[in-house]
């Protein structure tokens, strides 16, 4: 995220899997504003299955999927 949004918690809908060389669309709230990331370069997965580090050009994001 960007400096403005470091450390924020936001809750959403992934509708398909982080991609290298896409941008990811996450739709924040049922009203449908959403936001849409730069490019990704590059998915870090964990042990934990539910848990990912996904980097885009811009931001590093931490996905956690229920």
């Amino acid at each position: 995220m960007s400096s403005s949004t470091a450390g924020r918690i936001y809750e959403g809908y992934l509708l398909s899997a982080p991609v290298v060389g896409r941008g990811m669309v996450l739709f924040r709230d049922p009203n449908g504003r959403r936001m849409v990331t730069t490019a990704v370069c590059r998915i870090l997965t964990t042990s934990d299955d539910a848990v990912l580090y996904v980097e885009t050009e811009n931001s590093v994001y931490r996905l956690r999927i229920r």
